[in-house]
């Protein structure tokens, strides 16, 4: 069910006035933002994050790209309403309705991927980035393992977009072939062209009048084809990954499926079927392989199926090289701490603030940057709330339980709601790099008083024990009942005991 979050007024691109809202779901994961002009024209849009997806301005001087385009919600911080009032930023409330992408509903995560792309492209834009395509796989790297837990479990599309595919054969690559000539391309590459062709042709015809009868078989198709085809044209093989290690693991000659590309972005393809080529490449590909199992394990690729060679390539390389690897950042008691009253634990967290960082050295002598946190959480046992200061490493060793690697510095405890203690999220950024720098529950923070105390209250109340009058009474009808069945069956042989 969808809640609302905020509503008010900001101009679209030709300044007239637009009635916008901003819902959120918490079952799904997902923000509903909408608008109407004038009472009439309405729009209405889904996405897991309004910023990402274009519906929510970044900045004060963000306007959409078109006049008859909706308006964009203003930037944050936005003044929230109901039990999002504490929050300022669609971000923050993500955060403060679960720990980490790993608990986000699957509608959520479903999203999230498709905006990938997108997310992509905020990336590439950031300013004073020596190297935007590396920063790219990291960061979005770090959110699908976040939600998946390593590369060999993110979906299929996911990869595709992590590493910039689809794509064409670009030019001056080996599977690029801008004359037409077909001299430079593998000859079973040429070869299936050729027959591919004159199959449509019902004749025999050379490689150059083949390219264009797969041309015309492209556009019967209905894709739409530029005018310079021509200097784009060349070859997509694909594999199926799972046969294309065992295949490797017996030899160097492979099955590839062949594509015909007319686009440099590789969405313009006709596809001529699979083609056994012996792979110049194999013993590179065997070598990764091996860097794969060494460091991240035994080498899984069940996830991937087919795709293109050289996205498998980049696949590899990155895996190699860690940037698929790129963790998201613990976050502070995460999984000791609970985040709603049906949880297992006994605490239920309501807030969490860094007031403090320094440098600090472990028993090795290795320096590195550590955190003093104030948490505040529910005890549903005591049915009172602590207090605590903890100091923690910035950067959490997932492997281990934040507590394990913190010590707790005080603990106090409080009837009432202490609400000075409450970090001021107006003005709090989220970032993509994993726990914030304070944290406020989205299911109880507005009001922990009457959604906490109240229902411990209402708990209590249900589990109510009988008075000594309504023991006399339930006691006088078991002894009544007792005397009938003696009654009953005075004239039967009952059964040896």
């Amino acid at each position: 069910m969808y809640e609302r979050v905020w509503e008010g007024s900001a101009p679209g691109l030709d300044g007239a006035e637009w009635d916008l809202f901003l819902d959120f779901n918490q079952d799904t994961g997902l923000f509903r933002v909408g608008g109407s002009l004038d009472g009439e024209h309405s729009e209405m849009w889904e996405c897991a994050d309004p910023v990402v997806s274009r519906l929510m301005a970044r900045s004060a001087t963000d306007r959409p790209s078109d006049p008859d385009i909706m308006a964009l919600i203003p930037p944050a911080p936005l003044k929230m309403q109901g039990r999002f009032a504490p929050f300022s930023s669609p971000d923050q409330i993500v955060a403060g309705t679960w720990r980490t992408p790993r608990d986000w509903p699957e509608a959520r995560k479903d999203e999230a991927v498709k905006e990938l792309r997108t997310r992509r492209f905020d990336i590439v834009r950031l300013p004073n980035e020596p190297d935007p395509d590396r920063l790219v796989i990291k960061e979005c790297s770090r959110l699908l393992n976040g939600m998946y837990g390593d590369p060999t479990r993110w979906p299929r599309r996911a990869v595709d977009v992590a590493l910039g595919y689809p794509r064409g054969p670009r030019p001056g690559s080996k599977y690029n072939d801008p004359g037409l000539w077909g001299i430079t391309l593998p000859p079973e590459f040429s070869a299936a062209v050729v027959g591919f062709g004159s199959a449509l042709k019902g004749k025999a015809l050379g490689y150059r009048d083949a390219v264009y009868a797969l041309y015309e078989k492209a556009k019967s198709n209905g894709l739409y084809i530029e005018k310079d085809w021509e200097d784009n044209f060349g070859f997509i093989p694909s594999v199926d990954a799972n046969r294309f290690v065992r295949e490797l693991s017996e030899g160097d000659t492979v099955t590839l499926s062949l594509a015909a590309s007319f686009s440099r972005f590789g969405n313009c393809i006709v596809e001529l079927g699979d083609v056994r080529v012996d792979l110049k490449s194999a013993n590179w590909y065997r070598d990764k392989f091996k860097g794969c199992e060494f460091s991240y394990g035994p080498l899984n690729v069940q996830n991937l199926g087919k795709l293109p060679l050289q996205e498998f390539s980049d696949y590899l390389r990155n895996c190699n090289n860690g940037r698929l690897y790129t963790s998201w950042a613990g976050a502070f008691l995460d999984g000791e701490y609970g985040m709603d009253l049906e949880g297992k634990a006994d605490r239920v967290l309501i807030s969490a603030m860094a007031f403090d960082e320094w440098d600090s050295h472990d028993d090795y002598g290795l320096r590195h940057k550590a955190l003093a946190w104030e948490v505040i959480s529910w005890s549903k046992s005591e049915g009172a709330y602590h207090v605590e200061t903890w100091q923690a490493p910035k950067y959490l060793d997932g492997s281990h339980k934040s507590s394990e690697q913190s010590w707790k510095e005080y603990d106090r405890t409080f009837d009432s709601f202490p609400s000075e203690k409450m970090p001021d999220m107006r003005n709090m950024p989220m970032t993509m790099s994993g726990e914030p720098e304070a944290f406020v529950n989205a299911r109880y923070a507005y009001d922990p008083d009457r959604l906490l105390k109240g229902r411990a209250r209402k708990d209590t109340q249900v589990k109510t024990v009988p008075g000594t009058k309504a023991l006399k009474a339930n006691l006088s009808k078991l002894d009544r009942k007792a005397n009938v069945n003696r009654a009953q069956g005075s004239g039967n042989r009952g059964h040896h005991v």
